[in-house]
């Protein structure tokens, strides 16, 4: 941990592209973390046991870790970008990473579970609805790390 702790303090610039990149992997996470319920559900045969009880404690933890690594990252990147990239623009690209990325995860997850939806359109606009709202989420939290970040130094 202090190996880590003082290569990060080495880190004279920060590209803040990185940023981006980082959601992809957390809007897979928070993808999977959301739908993990309804795959439990669907892949055991019994109701919900124990084990359903512990996912629950396991997905806020999830949530917790997954925020808290791009709100960290986001923070880093205020902290250490010299670039004259507006905050503004990586946020709302932060953001739309993160709603493509959601879109095709939630899909995939809900298409290979096949909902019996009452009508399609409404499942296709909740799953476009989700989708849009994890995009602005990670906009905000990116936004308010680099502020932060901007407002420390």
């Amino acid at each position: 941990m202090v190996k880590f702790l003082s290569c990060i303090d080495r880190i004279d610039s920060m590209n803040p592209y990185v940023l981006p990149l980082c959601s992809v992997f957390v809007a897979l996470v928070a993808g999977v973390q959301r739908r993990s319920t309804n795959l439990l559900l669907e892949l055991t045969s019994t109701g919900p046991s124990t084990d359903f009880q512990v996912l629950l404690g396991g997905r806020f933890a999830a949530f917790v870790a997954v925020y808290g690594l791009l709100f960290g990252l986001a923070y880093l990147v205020g902290t250490r970008s010299t670039t004259t990239v507006d905050d503004v623009t990586i946020s709302l690209l932060t953001g739309a990473v993160a709603a493509v990325v959601s879109l095709v995860t939630t899909g995939l997850i809900d298409w290979s579970l096949e909902p019996n939806y009452a009508d399609p359109v409404l499942g296709t606009v909740a799953l476009i609805g989700s989708s849009i709202g994890t995009g602005v989420q990670f906009a905000v939290v990116a936004f308010a790390g680099i502020a932060l970040a901007r407002r420390r130094t």
